[in-house]
């Protein structure tokens, strides 16, 4: 519909022959203007994986070694939480996902400059993760963007989960009450760590 709009418009004030140079100003006008529409309707994109099936047996050791790791899409441009929730991760950090028919798999690996520097702050399970290493995978399954399954764990391979309600915008909506039974790895190397979660 606007493409036809903006065709319409050009051949309108171009004419049958080609020659109106005044006209030159307006038919700019209409194609900025034609492409700002485009860009303003484009709708924003929101990150996606794609989770494939795991074609491999998984061992669950911290290692990223099976064929279905090295084949699977990574997840790799996130941002900080801390200082700026507005700002790319400056730690370079890589997420996998795949599954079988017995449960959905969590490949992560975080890549460390200052290796061993890391900030933690407990070893108990179920531990508040605010300003200590780690990473926490939230599970949205009622697709409300308000609750959601949490399962964290740190580079010594300590675990937590909790239930995150009304968008976890105070301490209050996250309760450590719940537990569940998963599974985790973790491996230290020169880079950083890896870990793998069942």
């Amino acid at each position: 519909m606007i493409e036809s709009f903006i065709f319409h418009n050009i051949k309108k004030l171009i004419g049958k022959q080609g020659q109106s140079i005044m006209r030159l100003p307006a038919l700019l006008f209409i194609l900025i203007a034609a492409s700002l529409i485009a860009v303003g309707q484009e709708k924003a994109k929101t990150p996606s994986v794609d989770i494939k099936l795991a074609i491999d047996e998984i061992v669950l050791d911290g290692n990223l070694l099976e064929e279905t790791w090295l084949q699977a899409d990574p997840a790799d441009d996130f941002f900080q939480f801390f200082p700026f929730d507005t700002s790319m991760a400056t730690t370079k950090t890589v997420v996998k996902l795949t599954y079988d028919d017995k449960n959905l798999y969590i490949g992560l690996q975080w890549f460390d400059e200052q290796q061993g520097d890391y900030v933690i702050s407990s070893l108990r399970r179920d531990y508040r993760a605010s300003g200590i290493d780690g990473v926490t995978f939230l599970f949205d399954t009622y697709q409300d963007k308000t609750n959601a399954f949490s399962f964290g764990i740190n580079p010594l391979g300590v675990q937590r989960e909790g239930l995150v309600s009304n968008g976890g915008t105070v301490p209050s909506d996250f309760s450590l009450s719940w537990d569940n039974k998963w599974y985790s790895e973790v491996v230290m190397s020169e880079q950083g760590w890896t870990a793998e979660l069942a």
